[in-house]
């Protein structure tokens, strides 16, 4: 083999070989993340610094209404530990029946029998923020969503 044809086809292999790591890096940008970080979601209040700007999976109660979006945990105090809740554009649900759980559960204008959801989440946490999230920029931290893989009835009262 010719050294041009050596050297043509490392340069092909590297090539392909960049491509392919920067498929896998947009991939994991758009919520495609195999193996998120599991954190307690007070624990994503009380150390915002340990886990900004970082892929994760919790458990919270989703709560949104005409200017709100929200996710929360009763454990962890009061409103100023409600964090944003965004959607990124390629979020998904785990399933037909947790879109189809989720969709029933999510009330956001009277009447309702609560508009709260037990929710389990997958996305990227942020803050805290000097300027907000939200409406008003009310909210200190954002969870941006990429996946839904549980919903359920929160059974906590409006």
């Amino acid at each position: 083999m010719s050294a041009h044809k050596y050297f043509s086809m490392m340069g092909l292999f590297l090539l392909l070989g960049f491509a392919t790591c920067k498929s896998e890096s947009l991939h994991q940008k758009k919520g495609e993340i195999t193996s998120p970080r599991t954190v307690e979601f007070c624990d994503l209040i009380a150390k915002p610094r340990q886990y900004g700007d970082t892929i994760i999976r919790t458990e919270a109660i989703f709560y949104a209404n005409l200017e709100n979006s929200v996710l929360y945990s009763p454990e962890c105090g009061n409103a100023e530990q409600y964090v944003w809740a965004d959607f990124e554009p390629s979020f998904q649900y785990a399933d037909n029946s947790v879109k189809e759980k989720f969709n029933e559960l999510d009330c956001q204008a009277p009447p309702c029998k609560s508009g709260k959801i037990k929710v389990a989440v997958i996305g990227r946490f942020e803050g805290p923020s000097q300027q907000g999230y939200g409406h008003l920029g009310a909210y200190r931290f954002r969870f941006v969503i990429s996946r839904i893989t549980k919903a359920e009835a929160a059974g906590i009262p409006h």
